[in-house]
């Protein structure tokens, strides 16, 4: 029988810092809240590429059909099926499509949903002075039009911007009027194009 040989002093080091670094903590779990949505970081997207809608079937996309997004090479980068409709057929930063559930949202270049759209005039929101509403968790924030959150989702409720200024409330209520809707609070505020409140 043979003798067993001594593990080598680098060895045996390497072995008991593998031991010691798999009995540390266990990874902190991101919370399902945080995990819904993505930022888009605008510094790593070349915007002069761009991604293109594309019938599922091949030829030129009609709203409402099943569609694929392909890069310039003509590979599929978002697959058909993955997401109903689409409001983008040129997808340089972010686009605007419905999933299965009828939800209006905004997704990344590989399909990452970024947020909810703001509907408005059943549609998305207009842009507004260079911002539009998005939702994220039922509080409304604003994007640029590149798709970029700039003022963070919380209010309740938030107009559009007008003179460099929007009218915003962290709490209402909406009250339905005929088969039109409007928001009551009486908190409202102003805030700036960089989510200042404004006096």
């Amino acid at each position: 029988m043979e003798t067993p040989k001594p593990m080598p002093t680098q060895l045996l080091f390497l072995s008991l810092l593998c031991l010691f670094l798999s009995c540390g903590s266990p990874p902190e779990e991101v919370p399902e809240a945080t995990a819904k949505y993505q930022d888009i970081d605008l510094s790593t997207i070349d915007t002069s590429d761009f991604l293109l809608a594309s019938s599922a079937t091949g030829g030129a996309y009609a709203f409402g059909k099943p569609f694929v997004f392909m890069d310039q090479s003509g590979q599929v980068v978002i697959p058909a099926k993955a997401y109903d409709v689409t409001f983008t057929d040129t997808l340089r930063t972010f686009a605007t499509v419905v999933d299965s559930a009828g939800q209006m949202i905004g997704v990344d270049r590989s399909g990452q949903r970024l947020f909810e759209v703001f509907a408005y005039d059943n549609g998305p929101d207009y842009v507004e002075e260079g911002l539009f509403r998005v939702l994220r968790d039922g509080k409304i924030g604003y994007a640029i039009r590149l798709g970029e959150v700039v003022i963070p989702c919380q209010f309740e409720c938030a107009y559009p911007f007008k003179g460099g200024r929007a009218k915003v409330a962290d709490t209402c209520t909406t009250v339905q009027e005929g088969g039109h809707s409007q928001w009551e609070s009486e908190a409202w505020y102003y805030i700036d194009q960089t989510g200042k409140r404004l006096p």
